[in-house]
């Protein structure tokens, strides 16, 4: 009989777990994918708010979460279960695992960063500990038990037998082609679970970094850097004399991931979780080229100011790229020379910011603000680098993490032989990760790292002046009684906001809102998005006369929908109409095309009346309307086909024997300048909600 798997991620999607998934299920063997639990965040933290934020609590485990689980497992039926877990979920996979061996009688095998770095804590709590890749223990695992063989001799693993011995096997060599394993499992359908709030939920969203319909994909394994505080540094000594360490799919494979992604899904955008994407020249020259003729929708990658060269970008840009993440996380330069281990120089950072900004690229910036072996100098060049960095540039963010200490990483080993933390604040022990990865000021109980956060805090919001932080970081009184300055800062914030709140509700019933008013509603979004969403639901109309007003708040109705901040969020894949655009390599002088594809999902046999909107923004950030128009189109079967034709500033659709010239709204200019990147976006008018749901997006080049 085939054995059935099921494979648990704990709080996270996982990318070695559903690469086993696919992995297993291309030899044959059937896989279910269960999520336990969805982590959430304070909205205000996307808007560099730390201020006001508060954390919002995930337990490890639930009573409720672990007897969902349990009733699934039932009705699936699994011969092998296995969890991938991190030191941050080694509790939630002990709790789980003990449900699971009181409840059935099939083996447990645990896999992902913590076992592999600490087989020998997680050995006890499981039968089986995979260490490292997966895919073919995991295959020898399942061909055994179906065989019922003894699971016994299987490379990468640790067993735990009957007579409480412990077989350890050696590792095998790292899988040198990337190439020749399945895409991760995250398109199909049917074989995915999410269990949240005692809830089990088919058909789960995909959500990466709290963000629905931004596809999460991987071009490597392993990192170029060895950083002190990653687990990177401690994996490149484990796979010694096992293979090259960092690893690359091609640029071919890694396109076709992503075109079977958005031929099934509504994807909104990419997000590239290399730890370092933008390098290699000649693979990104590649990739730009395909990206750009083939999928076109904007994307995210990660890249090092100091080993990213600026041709690398622009090639970037023009595939579609429009955000940046980088992780500076210390000013001190010598800090990051002589114990992160990271090479770069502050200077060379603020250029190449400064960089992104000229050519219209969005960037987040990555500090670690809680590091209790810093000094005081080091905290000072923290806040010089800061506030030279541009802070009052829209729209830009600051990732302000709080430090969790990870065991065995080689940071963790120089701040415990120092003295400087204790064992009993390693992540095992705290699970903090899953409530205070980014720094909440009410999480931390150390004086002069609340201290040092808040400033910290007061930079990244861009509301004080550069010479007023500057004050506050010298005064004794607040470094003595940092919390008195918290309380100030958040009742100056506070004001501020009802002050906005006020001003805007008067001019509102007075002589109404128009464009000029975006400027305070940024501000109120900056201060508290869900006060700015229910102020601007009460406004949301049909506003022609005022197009920059109606698409900010239409903008702003579309993010809060698709960002994962509350626990009553919407996590279901429930669309009832998608929507699918492809490039038609059609382009003329005077015209450019697409292929349109709209599929129901309702199972009616009733016509369909849905009205089309078409967007056009030039390539500055995607921020100025270039062109919008709308249409009336009846779906009369499951799905249709069509062609859309731009020649701007018209727009039409050809469907079968049917011409029709989308209704022109807006226009800004007589035409599309010539060899410019412009971002087309589709969406369908909710008369429910009274507003534009955008499905997708394209770059294009006129």
């Amino acid at each position: 009989m085939t054995t059935k798997t099921v494979l648990i991620s704990l709080f996270n999607y996982d990318f070695g777990l559903r690469s086993i998934s696919s992995f297993l299920k291309s030899k044959g063997y059937p896989v279910d994918v269960i999520s336990f639990g969805q982590l959430k965040l304070s909205y205000k933290i996307f808007f560099n708010n730390y201020i006001l934020a508060k954390p919002i609590y995930h337990r490890p485990y639930s009573s409720a979460n672990i007897k969902a689980l349990l009733r699934l497992l039932f009705q699936l039926k699994p011969d092998l279960v296995g969890i991938s877990l991190s030191s941050t979920t080694f509790l939630t996979a002990c709790a789980i695992t003990k449900k699971i061996k009181e409840n059935f009688s099939i083996p447990v095998i645990w896999g992902g960063i913590h076992p592999t770095l600490c087989p020998e804590e997680c050995i006890p709590h499981t039968d089986m500990v995979c260490i490292g890749e997966g895919e073919y223990p995991m295959l020898e695992v399942v061909q055994k038990i179906e065989n019922k063989q003894p699971l016994t001799g299987i490379k990468n693993l640790w067993i735990k037998h009957q007579d409480g011995s412990i077989e350890k096997n050696p590792l095998r060599e790292l899988i040198s082609d990337l190439d020749s394993l399945p895409y991760p499992d995250f398109v199909d359908y049917g074989n995915k679970y999410l269990i949240d709030n005692g809830k089990i939920i088919t058909k789960p969203v995909i959500c990466p970094a709290y963000r629905k319909y931004m596809y999460p994909i991987m071009s490597s394994r392993g990192c170029i850097f060895g950083c002190s505080f990653c687990a990177n540094s401690v994996l490149r000594k484990i796979y010694k004399n096992k293979g090259y360490y960092h690893r690359r799919r091609s640029p071919e494979n890694v396109i076709e991931e992503i075109m079977l992604a958005i031929s099934s899904r509504t994807i909104l955008s990419v997000w590239f979780w290399d730890d370092i994407f933008a390098y290699d020249e000649d693979w990104i020259a590649r990739f730009s080229e395909l990206y750009r003729k083939k999928i076109a929708i904007p994307f995210t990658c990660n890249a090092h100011p100091a080993y990213t060269k600026k041709q690398i970008i622009m090639m970037l840009k023009e595939a579609g790229l429009t955000y940046i993440n980088m992780g500076i996380q210390s000013g001190s330069e010598e800090f990051c020379r002589k114990v992160f281990r990271r090479y770069s120089l502050n200077q060379n950072i603020i250029e190449f910011i400064n960089f992104l900004k000229d050519i219209g690229i969005q960037f987040c910036y990555h500090f670690i603000v809680d590091n209790p072996a810093e000094s005081e100098e080091d905290f000072n060049y923290n806040v010089e680098l800061m506030l030279n960095l541009p802070r009052l540039y829209t729209p830009y963010e600051v990732a302000l993490y709080s430090l969790c200490f990870m065991p065995k990483v080689e940071f963790t080993h120089y701040l415990l032989k120092n003295d400087i933390i204790k064992e009993d604040v390693l992540e095992t022990k705290t699970y903090k990760a899953l409530y205070n990865w980014y720094m909440f000021l009410d999480l931390t109980k150390n004086k002069k790292l609340l201290f040092r956060g808040t400033i910290m805090a007061m930079i990244a919001s861009g509301f004080f002046k550069k010479e007023n932080i500057i004050k506050i970081k010298n005064n004794l009184f607040f470094k003595k009684y940092p919390k008195i300055l918290v309380i100030l800062l958040r009742l100056d914030l506070r004001l501020r906001l009802l002050f906005i709140l006020i001003k805007l509700y008067f001019k509102k019933i007075t002589m109404g809102l128009d464009d000029r008013d975006i400027f305070d509603l940024k501000l109120l979004q900056r201060l508290d998005l869900k006060i700015l969403f229910k102020f601007i639901l009460k406004y949301n109309k049909l506003n022609m006369d005022q197009l920059g007003l109606f698409m900010f708040v239409n903008d702003k109705l579309n993010n809060y929908e698709n960002y994962i901040f509350f626990k009553k969020s919407n996590l279901q894949e429930n669309e009832k109409i998608k929507l699918f655009i492809f490039s038609d390599n059609i382009y003329c002088e005077s015209s450019i095309r697409f292929k349109l594809k709209i599929v129901r999902n309702d199972n009616n046999k009733i016509p369909l009346f849905i009205e089309l909107w078409i967007r056009i923004n030039s390539d500055k950030l995607y921020s100025d309307i270039a062109g919008l128009w709308r249409t009336r189109l009846e779906v009369f079967f499951d799905s249709i086909d069509m062609d859309l034709e731009i020649n701007y500033p018209r727009v039409f659709l050809f469907l079968h024997n049917d011409t029709r010239e989308a209704e022109l709204l807006y226009n800004k200019d007589d035409y599309l300048v010539k060899n410019k990147l412009y971002m087309i976006s589709l969406g369908i008018y909710d008369k429910t909600q009274k507003f534009i749901i955008w499905k997708q997006n394209r770059i294009f080049k006129a």
